[in-house]
């Protein structure tokens, strides 16, 4: 009787230790909607790690194709990594990929920018829908997590070893064991060369495998999110949830062994595991399922990239949702027809994701646009807001203004040399190493805008300084006729350039802007306003006056720049002589 009394004890304490970790599940993912819930609508102020964005970059390329993508060169000038951080509100890496993927391409067709605002409308709307969602991303986990294309590329490129050779080895173990029973001599020569030969086999075959683990943990995880997020009916998600239903079903077979490998290599400490890992490896157990696995993997793959694919959309559109929540204000996008509209961009109070402070613009800007204005006056800044938000437009149906009427195009830029990150080398070094040769390569940067100004499909192109470096003369004419030649009626060209003669020169191709100072006894400040014109400052000399040089020198300077911007030439100066 004490015996019942103790086996019921044990099972009473069982089921007790059963509850309390369902319950302590439960109350997990209740935390975690709850920090979702706070973090909503707010600004993120995470940085992603500069590996994870080499490795979204390397999936991007292998989807890419023929499709427009926004080049490096561009992606630098604008920041564009840190415009990713900024919008970036997404819970799972399937998100995560698919919103860089989209910044990165960010030219797309209607239906797509229509399903994506479904989406984003949806979820701001319906919280419980929202999280619900949320619920099942957060199993697919983010940090530290490899981008699910990469993940399947592995064992798409993988070496799915010997499978005859394995199940010929784990064969004569087996026969090994039989032989004790009729034979015992020879059975144990035969068990102890499996033994030897088995275990040289999977320590020498097993590096195949722990490259591939990731992979099999991002498979099982697609498919535990799909099977969590088709727990309940969600009204505008029945298609995804049925699509991923049908997916989840269609990894079953591979999925199973995925699990067996993921426990097995995940077993640690006691004895049970401890045996349980040793009998994988003398039977070669793991490299006989890590094989048939990769042989078949292939003729999955479409269903595993497309249930990463959709779980990643839906992440977008709640990153988006949350995104728009944190803005002072934005405004869907209107499109126009390309074929009708050419290339035009008109935008009200547009301003700036990077800025804590952001000074707002309006521009109606098509054909060209010559912006001019002297350094920190806000040229830069404001080519670079009117790239990124179009990128953003086009990418998220979101554009930081009050309206943003234009057509779908592509997006390049060739701007002041920045610093080489790559190499960890600074401006300054940067200047000096490539010394005459920083004219050749922002010559190349100009070339690519050139060539893909030839092609049908409209082009926003933003150039600070076509060529800096040069004397003023070879200067002024190689940037007139790179201008002209972009002059055309698929290409809205965003220039800005301190040389003021390009104002005159250009002044029946492209519609001249600047930015002005506001200069006092004491200082100079810049209010960050679009003034239409060319820049009429001359901030150079009134900076002469600021720190004492003498006022004569300082009133001869004025005169000859009034001279110039009378005449359009200079004459030599007979106060010099």
């Amino acid at each position: 009787m004490k015996e019942l009394y103790t086996a019921a004890g044990i099972f009473v304490v069982l089921i007790l230790l059963g509850v309390w970790m369902v319950q302590n599940n439960r109350n997990e993912q209740e935390k975690k909607l709850v920090q979702l819930r706070k973090k909503w609508g707010k600004k993120q102020g995470k940085r992603t790690e500069r590996e994870k964005k080499e490795k979204l970059e390397a999936c991007l390329r292998r989807k890419a194709g023929e499709n427009f993508c926004v080049d490096a060169i561009t992606w630098n000038d604008l920041d564009l990594d840190a415009v990713f951080d900024t919008v970036d509100h997404t819970v799972s890496v399937c998100g995560e990929e698919y919103l860089y993927t989209a910044l990165r391409m960010p030219v797309t067709t209607t239906e797509i920018r229509e399903e994506r605002e479904r989406l984003m409308k949806l979820f701001a709307e319906n919280q419980k829908a929202r999280e619900a969602v949320q619920k099942a991303l957060l199993l697919m986990g983010k940090e530290k997590m490899n981008p699910p294309t990469e993940e399947i590329a592995v064992l798409i490129e993988a070496e799915p070893g010997e499978k005859g050779k394995y199940l010929l080895m784990a064969g004569i173990a087996v026969l090994g064991i039989g032989l004790l029973f009729v034979l015992p001599p020879l059975g144990v020569s035969v068990l102890f060369a499996s033994m030897v030969g088995n275990g040289l086999m999977h320590g020498r075959e097993s590096k195949k495998l722990e490259s591939a683990l990731k992979a099999f943990g991002c498979i099982l995880r697609l498919q535990r999110t799909a099977r969590e997020l088709g727990k309940e009916k969600i009204s505008g998600l029945e298609m995804y949830q049925k699509r991923l239903e049908e997916q989840e079903k269609q990894l079953r077979p591979i999925t199973r062994k995925c699990r067996t490998l993921v426990n097995t290599k995940e077993s640690q400490g006691g004895a049970a595991n401890m045996i349980f890992a040793y009998f994988h490896t003398f039977f070669l157990l793991d490299l006989i399922e890590y094989s048939s696995v990769v042989s078949r993997v292939k003729s999955y793959e479409k269903a595993i990239l497309q249930m990463a694919e959709d779980l990643g959309l839906l992440d977008f559109a709640l990153s988006a949702a949350s995104y728009r929540e944190s803005l002072s204000y934005y405004c869907r996008p209107e499109f126009l027809d390309e074929k009708k509209a050419g290339c035009r961009i008109d935008v009200e109070e547009l301003y700036h994701p990077l800025l804590t402070h952001p000074v707002a613009n309006s521009l109606y800007a098509e054909g060209g646009i010559l912006l001019t204005g002297s350094n920190a006056s806000g040229k830069s800044t404001f080519m670079k807001n009117m790239a990124v938000n179009a990128i953003l437009a086009q990418a998220l149906n979101t554009s930081l203004s009050k309206r943003y009427r234009g057509v779908v195009c592509r997006i390049m830029t060739s701007m002041a040399l920045r610093d080489n990150l790559a190499q960890g080398e600074s401006y300054f070094v940067v200047e000096v190493k490539i010394g005459r040769a920083s004219c050749r390569e922002r010559v190349k940067s100009l070339k690519r805008i050139l060539e893909a100004s030839r092609e049908k499909t409209p082009l926003l192109c933003v150039i600070d300084e076509v060529l800096r470096g040069t004397n003023t003369t070879e200067r002024i004419a190689a940037s007139e006729s790179v201008l002209a030649a972009l002059r055309r009626a698929n290409v809205l060209c965003l220039a800005a350039t301190h040389d003021t003669e390009l104002t005159y020169l250009l002044e029946d191709l492209y519609t001249n802007y600047h930015f002005e100072e506001q200069i006092t006894a004491q200082s100079i400040s810049f209010p960050y306003r679009l003034e239409q014109g060319p820049a009429r400052g001359k901030n150079a000399i009134a900076l002469l006056g600021n720190m004492g040089i003498d006022e004569k020198i300082v009133k001869q300077a004025e005169r000859r720049a009034a001279e110039f911007e009378t005449t359009g030439s200079w004459e030599k100066n007979k106060f010099l002589r």
